[in-house]
């Protein structure tokens, strides 16, 4: 008689026995069987209990049907949002399966995956996209594929035997003085107060995008002269509350879950956040160096004193449209590139603001520590990145190094070169 677990055993009419064992359930959730036939019962059993072995020491995978693109796409939908991740974090994890590793090698087989199949996927993303992409891709597999293996999916996973794709850094970009004035003489022109408070504010806070659209009145602090960024605004997704989709299809009829009269906010636990107004919401930055305070401009004050004339403002925003509705981010950056083409520079990231913002205070003597803390980088390093040092800066620096080198040296009674022995 055979004990439960040791798997089913039978004589086929052809005289062969056949012996089979329950697979623990693939990512479908769908029961699994492996069978082995065999010419005499002994052999069958032996096979059998190699197979438990197998199984118990996880060396059983999931069926050679089973896809990288079906496993990414199991790992993003059951997985990851149990990793506690803000919703853009999830986004970008989702956008770089979609356009970065499905598209490329969605098609190969999940357990015979080869570091040659990966290196070729890293160099076609350079080649197409940027070796950002590279690893982008190379972070997501890392971490899809080390869940494989915690779910006994695959015995081991190929990204142990690939290293990570270089990256080159672009260099970060920054206007000088007369460019910055420029564009802010060029937007007083055709864009008007608001906005132009907006890239003044910009260039004087050196506040990220999203801390600027999200900045509200009682967080400014003309008496004091500071601005409290404890806050910033983004457009996130709604989740679906009606149920889980049919074939794709969601019981609401809507597909996206903006619509779903009974879609809601599906934020980790502990994430503090706060609603404006549709899908926009404004959360608490990412690192405890994104809540800090930015001292206001002498003369930024008086600009800020004019937005606020008693208009329209059911957010309590700093920059709104004339009814007071917020200003988006796709907003934010149509005019960004519509001031570069009023102003006749070539186009340039909007996080060019930023940088120019740290290197006019680096370039003036203010302390790098001075810097980070203020402008919210964690690292020091990458305030220093931020600097650009003019060849007459620099000469100016080594001039110091004058008084030191010249003060009372008498080169001609030196004591003559001692030969080295």
């Amino acid at each position: 008689m055979r004990s439960k677990g040791d798997g089913t055993l039978f004589k086929r009419a052809d005289g062969y026995w056949v012996g089979g064992i329950e697979l623990p359930p693939g990512p479908d959730g769908k029961r699994r069987y492996k069978r082995v036939v065999r010419k005499n019962r002994n052999d069958t059993i032996t096979a059998l209990r190699k197979i438990k072995v197998d199984l118990d020491a996880g060396r059983i995978t999931n069926p050679t049907t089973l896809t990288v693109e079906k496993w990414m796409n199991y790992w993003s939908r059951e997985i990851l949002p149990h990793r506690n991740l803000k919703p853009e974090t999830n986004k970008t994890y989702r956008t770089t399966i979609r356009l970065y590793i499905v598209a490329y090698i969605g098609a190969l087989r999940l357990d015979r995956l080869h570091p040659s199949d990966i290196r070729t996927l890293y160099v076609n993303l350079q080649k197409d996209v940027s070796s950002r992409a590279a690893q982008k891709a190379h972070q997501v597999l890392c971490l899809a594929l080390k869940a494989a293996v915690r779910d006994g999916v695959i015995v081991s996973s190929v990204m142990e035997r690939v290293d990570k794709p270089a990256h080159a850094k672009k260099a970060s970009q920054a206007f000088d003085k007369p460019t910055t004035l420029h564009l802010l003489n060029t937007a007083a022109a055709t864009q008007g107060a608001m906005w132009t408070a907006r890239w003044m504010l910009g260039f004087a806070t050196g506040l990220r995008e999203l801390e600027l659209l999200g900045l509200e009145w009682d967080r400014v602090h003309l008496d004091r002269a500071v601005i409290d960024c404890a806050w910033q605004m983004q457009r996130l997704q709604k989740a679906h509350g009606c149920g889980e989709p049919t074939d794709g299809a969601y019981p609401c009829g809507y597909k996206k879950s903006a619509y779903c009269p009974e879609g809601g906010w599906d934020f980790p636990a502990g994430m503090q956040y706060r609603e404006c107004t549709g899908t926009l919401v404004w959360t608490r930055p990412k690192t405890k160096a994104g809540t800090r305070m930015i001292p206001l401009v002498p003369g930024m004050g008086e600009v800020l004193r004019t937005l606020n004339d008693g208009g329209p403002n059911p957010h309590n925003l700093v920059l709104h449209h004339p009814d007071g509705k917020p200003f988006t981010q796709d907003q934010d950056q149509k005019m960004w590139r519509r001031l570069l083409k009023d102003a006749e520079i070539p186009h340039v990231p909007q996080h060019t603001i930023r940088h120019t913002t740290v290197t006019l205070l680096l370039d003036a003597g203010v302390d790098s520590y001075v810097v980070e803390s203020v402008i919210g980088h964690s690292d020091i390093a990458t305030t220093r990145d931020y600097q650009h040092v003019s060849l007459e800066l620099a000469r100016r620096a080594w001039a110091s190094l004058e008084p030191v080198l010249t003060t009372k040296s008498d080169f001609g009674n030196a004591a003559p070169n001692r030969e080295v022995g």
